[in-house]
């Protein structure tokens, strides 16, 4: 795309781990084995008046069956 579009994307992926989360609810049923969880996903940089802007799609590779999985994710951000 023509650069004065303000787009660009990029491919990701992401690997790890979650353990010693605290009490904020049973983490022994949830995290008790350390089970890396891997994510893979594309992404898309838009700038624009309002703000930069960011278009995440992602799909779960080893998701377990406790896991809240997302497919589609949007973040605003600012810079000052």
């Amino acid at each position: 795309l023509p650069e004065e579009y303000g787009i660009s994307g990029g491919l990701f992926v992401d690997h790890g781990s979650v353990w010693d989360v605290g009490n904020t609810f049973d983490a022994d049923v949830l995290y008790n084995d350390y089970t890396a969880r891997t994510v893979v996903g594309a992404t898309i940089f838009w700038t624009t008046p309002i703000g930069p802007l960011r278009f995440n799609f992602t799909e779960a590779l080893d998701a377990q069956t406790e896991d809240e999985t997302k497919s589609f994710d949007v973040t605003i951000s600012t810079n000052f």
